[in-house]
């Protein structure tokens, strides 16, 4: 029945808040613990996205000090600005790269912190990197850390 829903931030943080209901707030870190270890056999694993503070308590526990988490941070003004900028693409992308206006983005940043507590992992992260340039300086801070670990 879900498969055939249309793809909206709605919908999406639907079927995000049922899978939470049925399974408690660690559902996604629970679900793919077993592909992470099948992955980490190939070398290290990097996850995107870590919605709640739960899956942060499961993942750290689980993989302990070889759990590293690390924030990227651009302040709500500019990631708001970026996302209403997106243009959509066609195709199977379409979703990867659909806009969204102010209202939505913000609108999602409240369920996420207040439904999903993913300020958590924000919070503790081991090390933070900041988001505020091009591109190109995001992809240099994120090469520049994975060479310090």
């Amino acid at each position: 029945q879900n498969k055939a829903m249309e793809v909206t931030p709605e919908n999406e943080r639907l079927i995000r808040h049922q899978l939470r209901e049925t399974y408690g707030m660690g559902a996604f870190a629970i679900a793919n613990q077993q592909k992470i270890f099948c992955m980490l056999k190939n070398g290290n694993v990097v996850i995107d996205g870590m919605y709640s503070f739960e899956e942060y308590k499961i993942l750290k526990e689980q993989f302990r000090d070889d759990f590293i988490n690390v924030a990227i941070y651009a302040p709500p003004s500019l990631r708001y600005n970026r996302l209403e900028s997106r243009c959509t693409q066609t195709g199977d992308v379409e979703t990867l790269y659909r806009p969204l206006t102010k209202s939505e983005a913000q609108k999602r940043d409240y369920d996420e912190i207040e439904n999903a507590s993913k300020g958590g992992p924000i919070a503790i992260a081991d090390w933070t990197i900041l988001n505020i340039a091009t591109l190109q300086h995001l992809e240099k801070e994120v090469k520049e850390f994975v060479c310090r670990i």
